[in-house]
Formats: C-alpha cells, structure tokens, sequence
C-alpha cells in the first residue's frame, strides 16, 4: 500500500474543536483512492457524546486507556509503517483551509508543516477560541489564499511546533518514534533535534491553517497549577537529555540570544538559517 494516513486525536475537553477540525479537514482535503483517515477518540468521549453522523464510526478508533501525545503519534506511525504510508498528523484545534494538504512539501527529506496565524497573522493573531474566530470562514480563506501567492519558497523558524505536519516513511523509518520520556510536553521539540542529527530537516510551507494552540492544555482542560507543573516536567527531562544550551534555543521558555551569544550564531540568525543554527549547537555539543 502506499499513500497518507491521517490521524488526528480528540480529548473530552476540546471535542468542539474537533467538530471544526473534522467539518473543514473533509471539506477542504482531497483524499486519494490509497489514503486513509482515522480519529483517534483518546478518552472515549467522542463516542460518548457525539452522533457519529458527521463521521462514519469506522474512521474513529477508540484507545482502550489514555495515551499522552507521544504514544498516540507513535501509534499513528505504527499504523502508518504497516500500510507502507507517509504519516499527517493533524491536531484537532485547527481549521483547515482550501488546498492546505496540495501544498506541503512532498519532499521526503523534510517534515512539512503549514504556516498559521502563529507565523502571519493576517488578522488572526489573538485568535485562541472559537468564540474569537466567530466562524470568518471566508476570511481565512483569503488570507490562506494570499499566503500562498506570498510565499513561494519554504522557510524555517526557530520554535517550529509541529502542530499539523507531513512525516515521509523515509524520515519516521530513520528517525523512529517519538520519545515517551516527553510524556507531557516537548515531544516535538526532541524530534525536530533528532531527525535533524538524522541529515533531515524540518519547514514550514505556503499552507496555511488557524491554529487556536493549546485547548487541550494550556488555553483548555489544564488549571494554572497543573500547565506549571507539565512545564517544569518537560523543561527537566528536555535539560537532562539535550542540555541548557539547546533548551534555550529552542525551547519556548528558554532565552534563546544567550544560546546564540555563546556560539556565534548571528550571522545564521540574519540569514534565517535556524536550522543551520540548532545543528551548530548539536555539532559543538557532541565534540565538547
């Protein structure tokens, strides 16, 4: 078999979102005859409380217990590697717009993910709930439109959250699976650090998507006191593996110019050459 396979996961706390998510994924995605959806109900309260008439019930697979995110991408590529499949992931807090899967990169070297209104705003740029979008679908038509037209080439950032991306079987076959010591948070960051010590490499391409961010964790289920404590579980288990030096550069919550000071890194820091930057980082560390 050959072909995607797109999964996108659910929880009880951002199931309105997945109704979005779902509504416009079908709307605005051109499945071929090899590709497959599946969405993976992860605490079973899409089943609960959702008539399945929007989504035939073969598509939904229930986990028998909770998985953390890591254990349900690697699910995910299981299934995937089975089928002989590139894998999309897809979070559920987001609407997909016209187009949005004809133009991620197909490069099997490079885990492609869209732009969003975290990297161009178009108006978009405090949009972190539904309520807040108020369904401007025509809107953010437009501005996914105008992206397009805008950015013709591929471009890198230095925090690149892999929120929706294209992983090739090529790259997950090397690189392998997502690492369940991440358990609440920094998964995707470690990955990005592995398959680029792989000689892949990860972009952001003219897709363009609304991303709320966070709604099952920070902006949804969590209280103040839990999102602390999964920031400094995975802020720990991401310094004890790759080190303060990286944590900084390309961690949300680090301080990215003392990683850049120390190395050396404005000239790739001007160029826009992050990943260039990270693999410097990576490249001194291992001879240190």
């Amino acid at each position: 078999m050959s072909g995607h396979l797109y999964g996108m996961i659910t929880v009880a706390s951002s199931s309105d979102y997945t109704h979005v998510a779902l509504t416009s994924f079908f709307k605005h995605t051109r499945l071929q005859p090899q590709d497959r959806f599946v969405l993976i109900d992860n605490d079973g309260a899409w089943k609960a409380n959702w008539h399945l008439d929007c989504l035939d019930p073969n598509l939904v697979h229930v986990n028998p217990q909770s998985l953390n995110t890591s254990q349900n991408i690697n699910q995910l590529i299981g299934w995937a590697n089975a089928e002989r499949k590139d894998l999309i992931f897809l979070s559920n807090d987001v609407v997909f717009t016209p187009k949005w899967a004809e133009r991620l990169l197909m490069d099997d070297r490079v885990l492609s993910v869209p732009s969003c209104n975290q990297t161009h705003y178009y108006g978009f740029d405090q949009i972190l709930s539904l309520e807040e979008f108020g369904g401007r679908y025509s809107h953010l038509n437009v501005a996914a439109h105008t992206h397009a037209a805008r950015v013709r080439q591929p471009f890198e950032a230095l925090m690149m959250p892999p929120y929706v991306c294209r992983i090739p079987r090529s790259l997950y076959r090397e690189v392998g699976d997502f690492d369940q010591v991440f358990n609440v948070g920094g998964e995707d960051v470690d990955y990005r650090l592995r398959l680029l010590q792989k000689g892949f490499t990860i972009k952001y391409c003219s897709s363009y998507l609304l991303h709320f961010n966070g709604r099952s964790s920070w902006n949804g289920a969590e209280t103040e006191a839990e999102t602390q404590m999964r920031n400094r579980l995975y802020m720990q288990n991401f310094i004890a593996k790759w080190g303060e030096d990286l944590f900084n550069l390309c961690v949300t919550a680090g301080q990215p110019q003392l990683t850049i000071d120390k190395y050396q890194l404005h000239e790739l820091l001007s160029q826009g050459r992050f990943n260039d930057m990270i693999l410097s980082v990576l490249a001194q560390r291992e001879q240190s």
